[in-house]
Parts: structure tokens; C-alpha cells; sequence
């Protein structure tokens, strides 16, 4: 009896042990996912010395699962995130601008409309793509800063767009955990600018 245990213990070692690789892979693959927003371009120069001029068009596709969930009430609330800085060789860079805006599309089944929203003002689209067309564009938006730029120094910009998962329900943040369909974010764009 003894021998029939330790073999039985010995094969369900093996198991666990193959077991945990198949679900390191599979939580490995599901944090690895395609790009659905991609920046096709973006244009920032300054108005004056304390406000800048930001365009930007991105293309963003929503897989089958997100549109399910739209279509059935989720609202998606994407986050556009631009950060400034000045880069000093002796210290860490400085801050100059730190910009956030919340953009979301709803879906109204009653009305069979898809709602944009900017902040309180909102858009009203009787298809999905009219709607996902004004989520990928931004038109001239003007982003006043709190202090003057230095028209002698370069600084370093950064533009990210992503699904924001925490303004998601808590069964579909679960399901953003462990799926890459629900995590949605353009790669982070970085340039230099020159006032």
C-alpha cells in the first residue's frame, strides 16, 4: 500500500508541477496583447509662452467582448494622459505639466444612441463608429499651464491613451485581470519639444 502511495503522491507532484505552467503561460499570453489603440499622429506647439496647443488622432479598435459590454450598458471611460517635463542632468526632471482628461462612451438601449462624454459636455451617435470616431480624435484643445516655458529649453513630452479599468464595474475589473481583450492601451509616446 505504501508503494501505491508514494507513487500516486509522486504523479500528482508531476501534475501540480505542469499544472502551474500551464497557468503561468496562460496568465503570461493573457497579460501580452495587440496594440488596439495605436497614435497615428500628434502635434503640440504653444500658443503663448503659458498655454499649449495639443492635436492628436489615434485609431482604436474595441474587440468582440468590449462591444458586447457596451451594448448591454457598460460605459468605457478612456484616460488621455500628457506629461511634460524638463530634463536636469543633476536631480530628477521637473514637472511642468501633468494633464488628465476622461473620455467615455455609453450606450443607451432605450434610445439605441452611444453617448461621447467630455468631461459634462456629451455627444449623441446613432452607430458605434460615429461614436469611437470622436473618441480617436482630439481637435486643437488648448492646456493652459502654471508656469511660463523657457523658450531655450527642450522638453520632454509623453502622450499615453488607454481604457481606464478602474472606472469599470467589479466583475468586468476582474475580467480586465486576466484578459487581454479588456485592457486597452496605446503605446506611450514620447518626443522631444522645443517651445
Amino acid at each position: 500500500m505504501k508503494i501505491t502511495m508514494d507513487f500516486i503522491m509522486l504523479r500528482c507532484r508531476k501534475f501540480n508541477g505542469f499544472a502551474a505552467i500551464i497557468f503561468l503561460y496562460g496568465f503570461c499570453c493573457s497579460l501580452v496583447h495587440a496594440e488596439e489603440i495605436a497614435i497615428i499622429n500628434v502635434d503640440l506647439h504653444g500658443a503663448d509662452r503659458n498655454t499649449l496647443i495639443l492635436k492628436a488622432d489615434f485609431r482604436v479598435e474595441l474587440p468582440p467582448p468590449l462591444i458586447e459590454a457596451l451594448n448591454r450598458g457598460v460605459p468605457l471611460s478612456f484616460s488621455l494622459d500628457l506629461d511634460v517635463s524638463e530634463p536636469r542632468w543633476y536631480w530628477f526632471d521637473r514637472s511642468v505639466l501633468r494633464w488628465h482628461q476622461e473620455r467615455r462612451i455609453s450606450y443607451n438601449p432605450l434610445a439605441r444612441t452611444y453617448r461621447f462624454y467630455i468631461g459634462g459636455i456629451y455627444l449623441t451617435f446613432t452607430n458605434l463608429d460615429e461614436a469611437i470616431t470622436a473618441l480617436e480624435t482630439i481637435h486643437p484643445l488648448m492646456i493652459h499651464l502654471d508656469s511660463s516655458l523657457n523658450q531655450k529649453t527642450s522638453y520632454q513630452a509623453q502622450l499615453a491613451f488607454k481604457l481606464d479599468i478602474s472606472q469599470l464595474p467589479k466583475p468586468f475589473q476582474l475580467d480586465a485581470l486576466y484578459s487581454s481583450e479588456w485592457n486597452l492601451a496605446s503605446p506611450v509616446r514620447k518626443w522631444i519639444y522645443h517651445p
